[in-house]
């Protein structure tokens, strides 16, 4: 009996196994978010998740301090420090990536003058978490 082989990137049919993995991939509640929410929340300020009426769904909001925090994975958001493009596919997530800081640039720029909006980037996270926690409970406490 002859294996047929895999079809991995042929004529635009996608590797069921790859597109299994990349559906798998979490929008809410990733480890670096989960880990930000605990540090603010230790240090006393209060947020909600995920305001569903604020421009973008923000990972962290306080509507009455006027803060909105996104957390961004580095590969989805085009971490201008560690983002590179797939060797598979180029053209493909080149525009999808492309069209992902076009539509973070878009909400940012929703927000009115008096929010203080961040964005931060997993990399950050993992390098000085405190210090971002810190920082975001400083501004939701002004």
């Amino acid at each position: 009996m002859t294996r047929k082989p895999l079809l991995r990137y042929f004529e635009g049919k996608v590797d069921p196994q790859r597109s299994r993995t990349m559906s798998r991939i979490r929008g809410k509640h990733t480890k670096p978010e989960t880990a930000l929410r605990r540090a603010v929340h230790a240090r006393g300020a209060r947020f909600r998740i995920h305001g569903k009426d604020l421009p973008g769904r923000p990972d962290l909001c306080n509507r009455r301090a006027r803060v909105a925090v996104f957390v961004d994975g580095c590969f989805w958001h085009g971490c201008p420090r560690h983002f590179s493009l797939p060797k598979t596919r180029t053209a493909f997530w080149g525009e999808k990536i492309r069209r992902n800081l076009e539509r973070r640039t878009e909400v940012l720029r929703d927000y009115p003058d008096d929010w203080t909006v961040m964005q931060v980037y997993e990399c950050d996270l993992g390098a000085d978490l405190e210090a971002w926690a810190d920082r975001i409970a400083a501004a939701i406490r002004s």
